[in-house]
Formats: structure tokens, C-alpha cells, sequence
């Protein structure tokens, strides 16, 4: 299963970034900031796959990913206020369980193996830690990454709650920067 699991994971990844490139402005969603994002977690991806160092982390961590199909469904029903709001909902909870919840326990795990490596190990095998040290980094910027989303996420629900909005879909901010010009 994990290798079925990886290539298919690996797909979706690629197969998402190219709906970015070529959706950047008409998404709302997707800004340069998310293909950064893509490009860097594909080659921190790619190392640990290539280097075999800590490879068990890298495919944990592509469960964080579960919630990005939602997302896509979510603008794919965008002109659908009920499955907009459905998939809305799927998504928040799926976010904050996944990159909040399972992420951040993957990286505190990770955080304490690297910390527990003996200074022989390390010296021993120091590409091996190095490129540890690469995930580490790649993990404590997901989590920095992950807070602010999910403040933009709660922030979003809360004006959705307040009958404020957030029903409709991508576009919204353009369309008011339109009518104000």
C-alpha cells in the first residue's frame, strides 16, 4: 500500500501545482506564496526520498495533504452556494485535523528523534543528518504556515457564521475591487 499510496500522493502534487500555474489569478486562492510553498515541500519531498532519510516522515506528512482535494472541490462548486458551503465545512474540519492536529504531532515526533541522535551518530552520518536537519526546517515552517491558514480559515468561518459571507466562492474581492473602480 505505501507505494501505491506515494505515487498517487506524488500525482496529486503534481498534478495540483499545475492547476496553480495555470489558475494563479482566477483561483483567489492560489497565490505565489502557495506554488512556493508547492515547490519547496516537493523538493524537501524529493530529498528525502532520494537521500532514503527519514522517509517514514515524508509519507506521514503527505497525510497534511488530505485536505487539499476538498479544496479544489470547494472552487470546482463555487457557483453552488449549498455544495460550496458543504465542502466549506469538509475542508475546515479536515484542515485542522490533518495540519493541525496529525502534522504538528508528526513534527514533535520528528523534533524529538533528531534531538535524541547521539553527537557519534551525527558525526557518522552527517549528510544523513543534514538532511534531517532540511525536514526539520521544512516542518517548522509547515507548522508557521499552517497557523497562519488556519487563522485565515477561522477568521473566514466566523464572518460565514456571522452571515457576513464566504458562501459564494473565489472572486469575491475582485469583483468588489471592480465595482469600486
Amino acid at each position: 500500500w505505501w507505494p501505491v499510496s506515494v505515487t498517487v500522493s506524488i500525482g496529486y502534487f503534481i498534478s495540483d501545482t499545475f492547476v496553480m500555474l495555470f489558475n494563479m489569478n482566477a483561483k483567489g486562492v492560489y497565490d505565489h506564496g502557495s506554488l512556493v510553498h508547492h515547490v519547496l515541500l516537493g523538493c524537501a519531498f524529493a530529498l528525502a526520498v532520494e537521500s532514503r532519510v527519514q522517509t517514514a516522515y515524508a509519507f506521514l506528512f503527505l497525510c497534511e495533504e488530505l485536505s487539499t482535494p476538498i479544496l479544489n472541490l470547494k472552487w470546482f462548486y463555487r457557483h453552488d452556494p449549498v455544495w460550496h458551503q458543504r465542502f466549506n465545512v469538509i475542508f475546515a474540519v479536515l484542515f485542522f485535523f490533518c495540519r493541525l492536529v496529525l502534522g504538528s504531532l508528526l513534527f514533535y515526533t520528528l523534533a524529538y528523534n533528531m534531538w535524541q541522535i547521539s553527537a557519534a551518530e551525527k558525526e557518522t552520518h552527517r549528510v544523513g543528518y543534514i538532511f534531517g536537519l532540511v525536514q526539520f526546517t521544512m516542518g517548522a515552517l509547515s507548522r508557521v504556515m499552517n497557523l497562519y491558514w488556519a487563522f485565515f480559515i477561522l477568521k473566514k468561518g466566523m464572518k460565514t457564521l456571522r452571515g457576513g459571507g464566504g458562501g459564494g466562492g473565489g472572486g469575491d474581492k475582485k469583483k468588489a475591487t471592480k465595482a469600486t473602480q
